[in-house]
């Protein structure tokens, strides 16, 4: 990932996507930013998507016990 880029996560038309913020506009990327990814032309207005947490959450395990 090269310095600058803001990467979003968001749900389009189409379904949820990860993205790459320009400006006003979210450009469409294939795959993960944690993984082998490649940026689409597909490109949306920044006001035209709805923004989604980061990541889905895995699952998690507590070690407490709970009595």
């Amino acid at each position: 990932m090269a310095d600058g880029q803001i990467w979003c996560r968001f749900q389009a038309e189409d379904g949820p996507s990860y993205g790459l913020v320009e400006g006003d506009t979210v450009i469409r990327v294939e795959g993960s930013p944690f993984a082998e990814h490649r940026v689409t032309a597909k490109a949306y207005p920044r006001d035209g998507v709805k923004l989604l947490v980061p990541v889905i959450p895995g699952r998690s395990a507590s070690l407490n016990r709970h009595w």
